[in-house]
């Protein structure tokens, strides 16, 4: 079905974006895609789309991320794609491409690759893994730019036919770089053992590494109480304490998820009003639905110093607790599933607060009082989390409610719930005994 582009039109010229994944899309895609000159995203990753990539793409000159992998796309791809100066991603791997012009991977690419990538000023990724790429590699790509202490460039040729380099090979730090596979790597070449002896990095570091020319002495950062080197920070060897997040995004609208990594850092961190450098995205994993699950660590700011002050992580808990993060159609709703405070942090965010009658209690206590939360002394189950059948060290026999991670609430509403809980007087309602506030812990203690 050519009307593939054609669906983008009919809401006008000002469509920004076109993602249309996995929808088992078939047909081809029509020249008329040109024809949206404000168009940022265009992406049908994983669908059966066939024929050739049109020319007309590279008229919009606004185009960011052109995604196409995944479908049965075949020829060239146009010399047109040159003109889009404004492209940050373009991926076409899982295709049947062919051709003397070189882009992305695992397709059946020849030839050399053009210094006109060296014209991309915000390129962030050229993967051109797996293919059959001869000759030499253009050094302009990377020594012709200019870049801002915060901007990467990932250059991967791994698996190709490549011989030798046009230029120094020394990239900045701004560039991870990766070659592993080719001839080159036996050759005589100043320097290409470094970005040759690994498939994470290149240059001999993992893929998130930015600072990868630098030596941190590892005395100097207390791993052993929760301290780690923050690769991505503007300064070499910032050694900073993480809050850790279990996170997880329930209904997100791609099934692929690297090319979105850098818009997500933007959007929790622009919601935690924190630079973009401090979140790193330590795993992640697909679970059924689909939904995306991840772990993620925020880390201070070099302003701020090598760890938050209480009052910081409190205001992070409760952003990530009370789901203010904005509505977003790209990542959709999530759902918090640990907030993990560690180290430095450990006793920084016990919630406190004095009513008459009620009494604070320790994690310790009602471990002690539920043995360890055993099932066996489970209650009951909601929404909020289990109940827990315990006896506290009087001898009183309470209900213990333990809020589950994803559940937990803001700092506020948890206090909130508490005051108002200590209100209610009535010979049919169970009364608050106490409460637990630790850090990770929202717990309510009832009559029994």
């Amino acid at each position: 079905m050519t009307a593939i582009a054609r669906m983008g039109l009919i809401s006008g010229f000002l469509v920004q974006y076109r993602q249309l994944l996995n929808m088992n899309l078939s047909g081809t895609l029509a020249p008329e895609v040109g024809q949206l000159p404000h168009l940022q995203i265009l992406d049908f990753m994983w669908n059966q789309i066939s024929g050739g990539i049109p020319k007309e793409i590279g008229n919009i000159s606004s185009l960011e991320l052109l995604l196409l992998n995944g479908n049965r796309l075949s020829g060239f791809l146009p010399d047109e794609l040159g003109k889009l100066t404004n492209l940050i991603r373009l991926q076409v791997d899982e295709n049947n491409i062919s051709g003397p012009i070189p882009d992305l991977s695992h397709n059946h690419l020849n030839g050399t690759i053009p210094e006109s990538f060296a014209d991309l000023p915000v390129l962030q990724v050229l993967s051109l893994e797996n293919n059959s790429l001869i000759g030499s590699i253009p050094a302009s790509i990377w020594s012709d730019k200019t870049f801002s202490s915060a901007a990467r460039l990932t250059v991967d040729l791994r698996n190709n036919l490549l011989t030798n380099v046009s230029g120094e090979l020394a990239p900045s730090v701004n560039v991870t770089l990766r070659l592993k596979g080719n001839p080159m790597c036996n050759a005589n070449i100043l320097n290409v053992h470094q970005y040759c002896d690994s498939d994470a990095g290149g240059n001999g570091t993992s893929e998130s590494s930015t600072n990868s020319t630098v030596a941190c002495p590892v005395q100097a950062c207390p791993t052993d109480n929760y301290y780690e080197y923050l690769l991505a920070a503007p300064e070499a060897c910032f050694c900073a304490a993480p809050i850790r997040v279990g996170y997880r995004l329930k209904s997100p609208s791609f099934s692929y998820f690297p090319p979105y990594v850098d818009d997500f850092e933007v959007y929790v961190t622009s919601y935690l009003s924190l630079d973009s450098y401090v979140l790193s995205i330590d795993s992640y994993e697909w679970e059924e639905g689909p939904r995306l699950r991840m772990y993620l660590k925020v880390f201070p700011t070099i302003s701020d110093g090598n760890q938050f002050n209480d009052s910081e992580v409190e205001r992070i808990r409760d952003i990530f607790a009370s789901w203010q993060f904005p509505s977003n159609d790209l990542f959709g709703p999530y759902e918090l599933l640990n907030f993990t405070l560690l180290g430095p942090y450990q006793t920084a965010t016990k919630l406190s607060i004095k009513i008459d009658g009620v009494r604070e209690f320790t994690f310790k206590e009602l471990a002690l009082a539920t043995n360890s939360f055993n099932s066996s002394a489970q209650v009951g189950r909601g929404g909020y989390g289990r109940v827990y059948k315990g006896i506290i060290s009087d001898n009183t026999v309470v209900a213990v409610k333990r809020a589950e991670v994803g559940s937990l609430q803001g700092r506020k509403e948890f206090l909130t719930e508490i005051e108002l809980l200590s209100r209610l007087h009535h010979r049919n309602l169970v009364s608050l005994v106490g409460y637990c506030g630790e850090a990770g812990e929202q717990n309510n203690l009832l009559d029994m």
